[in-house]
């Protein structure tokens, strides 16, 4: 296995030339040589030059490289343009972090050399930040996919469609709304012929889509930690001064209570402090930022700044994810607990509306109802107390005289029995 550095050097314009000084014994000091070969011999002693692949503007040098139980194999290819130089220092070994240890340790030794007095160097190809970035981002990949679905289950959870409008800056809206345009033109034609809209709403489906994909560390910070008010919070403080025109009429805890609920607040302590308490979250994000450029345009990122950039994204993802477990444990509950009071609310309030309106219906008819029932009560109260024996004495002597009038039979003879049956012979 082998990596290499590659590295230009070019004359020092700004090189503080040594003046010849001559001594009391007449005895003339001549400078060493500059040339950086020269230079890069003196730096590596133990560097043999390789003659059979060398040539006049080509050189190759090579040597065992030994310290603290790295062992590698080191060569140096030395090309010269003119009064530049080009190297390239290539190490094989049996592990990619013994090379890079070594490599360490050949530019730490170059740097700390009289080659710097003399050339600028210039690092063409950068093995070791190389080996760094690619050690460190899986774990930076991580963490940004973990932030960005923490601001989308947040934003959303809190503001539905609306996320990206409501506590988002216009001046970001509008940065970010100009990305996504630019790069979604190839996905328009999918989008379109998926959701079957116009032109106007594929644009909004991408920008809820991406929104958040589209934001640099620098973004974050400002969505997150720029102190301002939503339009609710506007609403909120224009009805309490409103209400209370003459603030010098307030105590002083209720003016203290006002400032802090009215005060401007970043989204960071709206949403995600509860949630990541104990954490100088800004701090932190910014420390990332700083290597997170490095990182993803593949410049400078040695040791100590992996070592650094590390740790923080460990404190930092390890947060996050509690956050998102807090978020779904919690949030998306009580936002379900929400809507169901409100349905319930919106139900009962449908249903006593009804209620009251077939009770208005039925009132009418009830009473009237009641009123006839009151009346026949009455009569029937009035008939009980009624004495009828005066009238049944007049009907009975009105009605003897027409019972007399009958002259077939008297009334001894229609009452009296009949004691002889007929028979059937008789009949004939």
């Amino acid at each position: 296995m082998q990596l290499q550095n590659s590295y230009i050097f070019l004359p020092n314009p700004y090189k503080k030339n040594d003046i010849q000084q001559k001594k009391q014994d007449n005895v003339i000091y001549v400078p060493t040589d500059d040339s950086f070969v020269s230079c890069l011999r003196s730096a590596f002693p133990n560097a043999i030059r390789d003659a059979d692949h060398s040539l006049l503007f080509k050189s190759v040098y090579f040597f065992n490289f030994e310290n603290k139980g790295i062992s590698c194999e080191v060569k140096f290819l030395i090309n010269s343009v003119v009064k530049t130089y080009y190297l390239d220092v290539i190490v094989s070994g049996k592990s990619r972090t013994q090379i890079v240890k070594a490599l360490e340790q050949i530019q730490t030794t170059i740097e700390n050399s009289s080659i710097s007095k003399n050339y600028i160097e210039i690092i063409s190809y950068d093995a070791i930040s190389e080996y760094y970035c690619n050690k460190i981002y899986p774990k930076l990949n991580e963490l940004e996919r973990n932030l960005r679905k923490l601001l989308f289950n947040i934003y959303v959870v809190n503001f539905g469609l609306d996320y990206y409008r409501t506590t988002v800056s216009g001046e970001l809206q509008s940065k970010i709304k100009g990305i996504i345009n630019v790069d979604g033109k190839s996905d328009r034609e999918k989008l379109r012929n998926i959701y079957k809209v116009s032109n106007k709403e594929v644009d909004e489906i991408a920008r809820w889509q991406r929104f958040f994909y589209s934001f640099e560390f620098g973004d974050i910070q400002k969505l997150l930690f720029s102190k301002g008010w939503t339009n609710e919070d506007e609403q909120a403080k224009s009805r309490f001064l409103e209400k209370n025109k003459d603030l010098s009429q307030l105590t002083d805890d209720e003016l203290r209570i006002a400032f802090c609920k009215y005060t401007p607040m970043s989204d960071w302590e709206r949403f995600f402090k509860s949630k990541i308490s104990g954490l100088d979250a800004e701090r932190i994000i910014e420390e990332i930022r700083k290597s997170r450029n490095n990182i993803a345009h593949c410049k400078f990122f040695y040791r100590a700044e992996y070592e650094s950039c590390s740790s923080a994204i460990h404190i930092l993802n390890r947060a996050l994810i509690s956050a998102i477990k807090i978020t779904e444990n919690q949030d998306f509950s009580d936002k379900n607990s929400e809507y169901i009071k409100n349905a319930l609310s919106g139900a009962l309030e449908t249903i006593g509306q009804f209620t009251q309106s077939i009770s208005d219906m039925v009132k009418p008819a009830l009473q009237s109802m009641g009123k006839i029932a009151e009346t026949v009560s009455h009569y029937f109260e009035v008939y009980q107390k009624l004495d009828f024996s005066g009238y049944y004495k007049i009907f009975e002597g009105l009605l003897t005289p027409l019972a007399l009038s009958d002259n077939s039979d008297s009334v001894e003879e229609r009452a009296k029995p009949t004691d002889e049956i007929p028979n059937s012979d008789d009949k004939q």
